[in-house]
């Protein structure tokens, strides 16, 4: 069976499958741009997905500092991703988040900042370091640039939203 999560005050529906449908979204309230490398991206929820599920979204909490939601592949190919961080909260082991002076989120995996995002105005997240390959996907980027690959032992489909 198939779920959608509809955004507070309407907007695109989001469908939940897999991990997502035992996950909570309670409390996703997405920005209006998220800008990644040179692209902004605009009414768009799931900012990367792989196999119809949504690997990374970023919300804004009340007081408007970036939340993470984050899954990875799991070990082994089953067309699932498991969840690494739901709402800021790791639910993995290796995986940690520090929110700064609530305007700043980062996403560490073993000591390697993974995901860093800034909150830049009300409507507005900045992602400012991005680096999946520790976690099986090869997506990796900073403020300018966006690279995008294929893992050697596992190839995974993933989709990117560009603006």
């Amino acid at each position: 069976m198939t779920h959608y999560w509809h955004p507070p005050g309407g907007g695109r529906a989001v469908r939940l499958e897999g991990h997502f449908m035992n996950s909570t979204l309670h409390g996703f309230t997405p920005y209006l741009t998220v800008l990644l490398a040179d692209q902004e991206l605009r009414h768009c929820n799931i900012i990367i997905g792989m196999r119809n599920n949504p690997v990374l979204l970023i919300g804004k909490s009340p007081d408007c500092h970036p939340v993470v939601w984050l899954s990875v592949p799991p070990l082994d190919v089953n067309g699932q991703t498991a969840d690494a961080v739901v709402a800021n909260e790791p639910t993995q082991e290796g995986f940690r988040v520090d929110t700064h002076n609530r305007a700043h989120t980062s996403v560490y995996y073993n000591d390697s900042v993974i995901l860093m995002v800034n909150h830049k105005d009300d409507d507005t997240a900045k992602i400012t370091w991005l680096n999946l390959r520790p976690c099986g996907l090869a997506i990796s980027g900073n403020e300018m640039d966006l690279h995008l690959g294929i893992k050697v032992n596992n190839v995974f489909g993933v989709g990117i939203a560009v603006a």
